[in-house]
């Protein structure tokens, strides 16, 4: 049936339902008014078996689960053999075995040829492959030898929201067919769905507040969606709330989602954000999340200055501390300014310096040769030996032989530099206590 012929019907369906529903009017001669309209019969629910294990089984096959529904597909025949032959072929169809699944289709349709959910399930299936004119053929032919059911309002609202422009038409559905059975299994996921198209919908014409309404519920309809904790992350950040979106995207990124990237522009977003509302602490803290989690300078743009500038002032705080002899003070403050800027030789120099004063030895070498590296690689001339103050400290840390050779290695380039005859005691010293 093409989609015209396909409209039609359903168009023809929908009238007549509408005129069998008018209210006969009075026939006096008066014309008295219309009589009050008949209420619309209930939606009878279909019956099934319902136990936890069910349940379980129902919803994950509903959220796509495939491993969970795996694990509990055995326990589809308690449900009796109807729903057992269904259960099975939804298994299938997530699978990607669609033949399967209709096969066990049919076969509960052979023993059970007036069930609503075979038919809403077939239909299901179907328009999940976008065949959308075989799955209103089982919808109308279903609704015709059964009657209306909220199994046939579910299917509805799932050809709806797969069709484009059909999401407010398909939630509308949707809750129709959750208001009549409270219970009705497979329309979790489907829900989620047609919220998340409505909540995007909403985001394009700029109405954040409903954008972010939908979105909340198409999470709490199914909360394992990647692209809708993504889409509600964008929302909450839409309307500043930055702390849950971060807790979002920071989850998926923890679940193994490769959205580390985003959650980093996130942070510089947040940063920003506090800035403008002045609690600059706050924004240093995100500024260091965005580049910990991969952001550089040119990408942290304003954060990187701000960083920079914090770094210089703990680097000051920290000078003054070693000055007075604070060393553990002066650590903490050295340690600030190196977080605030990794490529500062200045930080990590006086870091090393203030280690070396409490007697950590070993890391203010370790210290001490990455300034080196970093020195010889990019050309820079230091303001002081640090080759000797890398010698005082592996000789400090029992380095002997390390400390010895940076001596020697230091005269063979500065055989009558300014420094050379400390270098030439200290290596002297060694030999005698050694």
């Amino acid at each position: 049936m093409g989609h015209l012929t396909m409209h039609r019907t359903l168009l023809l369906l929908a009238l007549l339902a509408a005129a069998c529903s008018r209210p006969e009017q009075s026939r006096s001669a008066a014309g008295a008014s219309q009589a009050a309209a008949a209420p619309e019969p209930a939606l009878v629910p279909h019956p099934r078996v319902s136990s936890a294990a069910l349940d379980e089984l129902r919803l994950a096959l509903d959220l796509g689960e495939l491993a969970q529904a795996r694990a509990r597909i055995g326990v589809c025949e308690s449900a009796g053999p109807e729903e057992a032959w269904l259960l099975r072929a939804r298994l299938a169809a997530l699978e990607g075995k669609g033949i399967e699944a209709l096969r066990l289709v049919e076969a509960a349709r052979a023993a059970h040829p007036r069930s609503p959910a075979v038919f809403a399930t077939a239909a299901e299936i179907y328009a999940a492959s976008e065949g959308f004119d075989s799955a209103a053929r089982e919808i109308v032919r279903g609704e015709k030898e059964c009657g209306n059911s909220p199994e046939f309002l579910r299917a509805r609202g799932i050809v709806s929201i797969l069709k484009p422009g059909g999401a407010a038409k398909g939630l509308a559905e949707l809750e129709a067919a959750r208001a009549a059975d409270p219970k009705l299994p497979f329309a979790a996921r489907p829900l989620g769905q047609a919220h998340l198209l409505v909540a995007k919908q909403a985001a394009q014409k700029d109405q954040r507040a409903l954008a972010l309404s939908h979105a909340q519920l198409s999470v709490s309809f199914d909360p394992l969606d990647v692209d809708a904790r993504r889409f509600l992350a964008e929302c909450l950040a839409g309307n500043g709330e930055f702390e849950g979106a971060l807790k979002l995207l920071q989850s998926l990124v923890e679940a193994g989602e490769p959205l580390q990237a985003e959650w980093a522009l996130l942070e510089k977003r947040a940063g920003i954000a506090a800035l403008l509302q002045r609690e600059r602490e706050r924004a240093l803290a995100h500024f260091r999340a965005a580049r910990r989690l991969g952001l550089d300078d040119e990408e942290l743009s304003s954060g990187a200055r701000l960083l920079a500038e914090h770094s210089a002032a703990e680097l000051s705080r920290g000078i003054e501390s070693y000055q007075r002899k604070d060393y553990a003070a002066a650590e903490q403050a050295f340690r600030a300014a190196l977080a605030d800027d990794p490529d500062s030789l200045a930080a990590r120099n006086h870091l090393a310096v203030a280690l070396h004063a409490l007697g950590q030895h070993a890391q203010a070498a370790e210290l001490w040769e990455a300034v080196l590296r970093v020195a010889r690689e990019e050309g820079l001339e230091l303001p002081e030996p640090v080759e000797l103050n890398l010698a005082r400290a592996c000789a400090a840390a029992g380095q002997i032989d390390k400390s010895r050779t940076t001596l020697e290695q230091f005269l063979e380039r500065n055989p009558d530099g300014p420094h050379a005859l400390l270098a030439r005691t200290l290596i002297e010293k060694l030999k005698e206590s050694h």
